[in-house]
């Protein structure tokens, strides 16, 4: 139950994942609520690459830096 997660949520996912449709990143996403933060969606990533992507390492690295960080804060 995501929507139930008493922490920030990011969900990232590659465009061109032909393994697990960007449909249910993007469903996920939308039931975290508002436990859910910025997401992101790495154009021309698969299934299994998005660690290659600098988009992917500067998402995560916000995500670490800001938003967990933040929520810790309040």
């Amino acid at each position: 139950m995501i929507e139930k997660a008493p922490c920030p949520v990011l969900v990232m996912h590659g465009t061109r994942d032909r393994v697990v449709p960007i449909s249910h990143a993007k469903q996920l996403h939308e039931l975290a609520g508002g436990n859910a933060v910025t997401p992101l969606w790495i154009e021309g990533g698969g299934h299994d690459d998005l660690y290659t992507f600098e988009s992917y390492v500067r998402r995560l690295k916000r995500f670490i830096d800001y938003d967990l960080a933040s929520a810790t804060l309040s």
